[in-house]
């Protein structure tokens, strides 16, 4: 399972598992689970549409809660589901008028992933791949900040790179985590939230 199977540890007993991992796999096998958070995500577009306050807040709240539960949380499951409803959200917060960090969706995943693969990914598989990535990546970062200097080189990482620096990041992780059916589905769950906030938007 996600709290106790990370490929590159030995998985114990089931004494470890996380509530969060068992949540996701509810959200999985759960019909009212899915009926559940479909009209609470259409609930939270209804109210968040009304007020970019709301929005923002919404938005705060959110990256706010990828950083705690990133330091404080004693499995990768809590960490994960909280960054695929964050890393599903940009378009929900663009929509409802939040003010806060362009793009602000990149920044959980990257956080997010970071907080993994340093608390939770000790001997990591394919480890190759992401940091061959990463490293195909700085060239474009120099040139950028000889271009236009640090300050406005870093507006242009953000929006050109940062999405990358996310992908290496979570092909790191992801490939060293090992999911059950049931928690996969209660992964899809959790990103189809914001889409269905969305929908609610667009509908009003």
């Amino acid at each position: 399972m996600m709290a106790t199977s990370l490929a590159t540890r030995p998985a114990p007993s089931n004494e470890r598992r996380s509530t969060t991992t068992s949540l996701l796999e509810r959200f999985g096998t759960s019909s009212s689970a899915f009926l559940a958070i479909v009209a609470a995500s259409a609930f939270l577009g209804a109210v968040v549409s009304r007020s970019a306050t709301v929005a923002t807040l919404h938005l705060l709240v959110t990256l706010g809660s990828v950083l705690f539960i990133g330091l404080t949380a004693k499995s990768p499951a809590p960490i994960l589901a909280i960054i695929i409803y964050a890393g599903t959200c940009d378009v929900f917060w663009r929509s409802a008028a939040a003010r806060g960090p362009w793009e602000g969706a990149k920044y959980a995943l990257i956080f997010g992933f970071a907080f993994i693969a340093i608390r939770f990914v000790r001997r990591p598989r394919n480890a190759s791949l992401a940091i061959g990535l990463l490293v195909l990546l700085i060239p474009g970062v120099v040139v950028g900040v000889a271009s236009f200097g640090p300050l406005v080189a870093r507006e242009y990482v953000v929006a050109n790179l940062a999405g990358l620096i996310a992908l290496a990041l979570g092909t790191l992780v992801c490939t060293n985590l090992r999911v059950s059916e049931a928690e996969a589905r209660g992964v899809y769950l959790l990103a189809l939230s914001p889409a269905v906030s969305i929908a609610a938007i667009a509908a009003i």
